[in-house]
């Protein structure tokens, strides 16, 4: 009698379940669409951002976190999309310490994110863009110079020396009497620029072959300016 009873109460306990399954099978599901409105920032928008965080070729590692602000509202269809003040956040990529032989140091960074006045965070695909900044080939941010370049600032500083002991030469005959001692102050102004020009641009070209290069250094509050290399869609609502 008791293994009937059983058997009675697992054959009803089998029935719900399949009845509650074929009803939630037929009842449709009540079906929920999220209210999100997206404006799009095309391929080739610049973005002006002013550094939060310090970033440079000494005090900064690879996979450093950094935070930028941007410096101008971002508008498209007479809609703002990015107010100024907007967060972007980005990433220390590389770092390549400065040589000697006066190789300056490259700084890589990439920005990862967005943060959208609605709070989401939205992936960016960006570059840099060379206003005011050195880029490499493969888009880092060179100090600047190699042993040839600081040999060009060499000469370029000796013949500024040369010159100027030429206009001293100039200079003192023409204030002296009848300005005739001009015949003798400008020979031996040129010899002595001359010679001065030629022992400051071998001199500095030895010191320039043991100096290391210069470093990129962004300190807090430096404006970069990036380029969208991919379209972003914005959630705007």
């Amino acid at each position: 009698m008791k293994k009937i009873i059983n058997l009675i109460l697992c054959t009803c306990a089998i029935f719900a379940v399949v009845t509650h399954s074929c009803n939630a099978a037929i009842m449709p599901r009540k079906q929920y669409q999220a209210n999100v409105q997206s404006k799009r920032l095309s391929k080739g928008t610049t973005i002006k951002l002013q550094m939060m965080d310090p970033a440079s070729t000494v005090d900064s590692t690879q996979g450093d976190m950094f935070q930028a602000m941007l410096v101008e509202d971002k508008i498209a269809d007479g809609t703002m999309i990015l107010p100024k003040g907007t967060i972007f956040r980005g990433t220390i990529d590389k770092v390549v310490p400065s040589k000697r032989l006066s190789r300056g140091a490259v700084l890589y960074l990439s920005l990862d994110h967005v943060v959208t006045p609605t709070g989401r965070q939205v992936p960016v695909q960006t570059g840099l863009m060379s206003n005011g900044i050195v880029l490499t080939t493969d888009g880092g941010i060179k100090a600047g110079g190699n042993y040839g370049y600081a040999l060009q600032k060499n000469w370029e500083t000796a013949t500024n020396i040369m010159g100027n002991c030429i206009d001293w030469g100039v200079d003192v005959g023409d204030k002296a009497l009848w300005g005739w001692p001009k015949y003798l102050t400008i020979p031996v102004g040129s010899a002595a620029g001359v010679v001065g020009g030629f022992v400051y641009y071998i001199g500095d070209a030895v010191v320039d072959l043991f100096k290391k290069g210069g470093d990129v250094t962004f300190h807090q509050g430096s404006i970069i300016d990036f380029i969208l290399t991919d379209s972003v869609d914005v959630p705007v609502h």
